[in-house]
């Protein structure tokens, strides 16, 4: 019988438990001012944790009605609306994902990862200035972070824009020459002068889920 690998397939063991205790459990009608040990609190929390168990077992769609369901009950935690989009741009939900990673930016504008977020759900609609300048933001944030480099790579490639890729490609080849080498190689097998939009949004995945 086929096994999901190691931490995969205890996941899935433990999903029926998690979803045994959440039956016993019922959420609260709307977000309410309790302790982090009440009922309601801890039934939003194993809510979370089953979110983020389907998120890591790639069941997106899944994933992202648990969280429609915790931004309403909670629509004010930064967390809820980044797992959102996370988890929506992964499924090429790129509009809805947009407007989850706006979200948490606005309740937490340094949140670095729903920056790169962003940018991918733009790129993947084609909104190139817009995904740039959030990349472009998140690599200004943190310049030895391989990620929106890689986007920017990625963006400017697929178009075909060799200048606009060169200062990216250069600055990531000074931490991450491995990965520069790895996008050099990929870049290679592109043509001259076709538009490869298609090729985009295939950037680095994003920062994982996290609960909060």
């Amino acid at each position: 019988m086929w096994r999901l690998p190691g931490w995969l397939g205890q996941i899935e063991r433990a999903l029926p438990r998690l979803d045994a205790w959440l039956a016993a459990h019922p959420l609260p009608a709307a977000s309410t001012a309790s302790s982090p040990s009440s009922p309601s609190s801890l039934a939003l929390r194993a809510l979370a944790v089953r979110a983020h168990w389907l998120g890591e077992l790639g069941r997106w769609a899944c994933a992202a009605q648990q969280l429609q369901q915790l931004v309403v009950l909670e629509p004010e935690r930064t967390a809820h609306w980044y797992n959102l989009g996370f988890v929506l741009e992964q499924a090429g939900e790129a509009v809805p994902a947009q407007a989850a990673f706006e979200r948490a930016l606005g309740l937490a504008p340094r949140l670095d990862a729903a920056l790169l977020g962003l940018g991918k759900a733009l790129a993947r609609q084609g909104q190139w200035e817009r995904a740039h300048d959030a990349w472009v933001c998140h690599a200004q944030r943190q310049p030895l972070c391989p990620d929106p480099l890689v986007c920017l790579v990625h963006m400017h490639a697929g178009r075909a824009d060799w200048a606009a890729v060169t200062p990216w490609l250069d600055q990531l080849r000074r931490f991450e020459p491995r990965q520069a080498m790895a996008l050099e190689a990929w870049m290679s097998t592109l043509p001259a002068s076709a538009d490869n939009a298609a090729t985009v949004p295939s950037g680095p995945p994003g920062r994982p889920l996290c609960v909060v």
